[in-house]
């Protein structure tokens, strides 16, 4: 029977997606286009539907990544 085996470069290799907590609660981090036509980072206007049950409160600014496409292989 063949073997497979995961490792964690896999994982690592998958993309992630930032979210920073807000005073509004989580919104993911993105890329956008500034007033100059320049790329700068943003925070959605929507609050994620990621439900985090962090072991406190976190601070306003905390970023976390969630890898979705990891957790899928998981």
């Amino acid at each position: 029977m063949p073997l497979v085996c995961v490792t964690n470069e896999f994982f690592d290799a998958l993309p992630t997606t930032p979210l920073v907590y807000t005073q509004s609660g989580w919104r993911e981090k993105i890329v956008t286009i500034n007033e100059g036509g320049e790329l700068a980072f943003g925070i959605s206007k929507y609050p994620t539907q990621q439900k985090l049950a962090p072991a406190t409160q976190p601070e306003v600014g905390s970023v976390v990544e969630i890898n979705y496409e990891g957790l899928m292989f998981m």
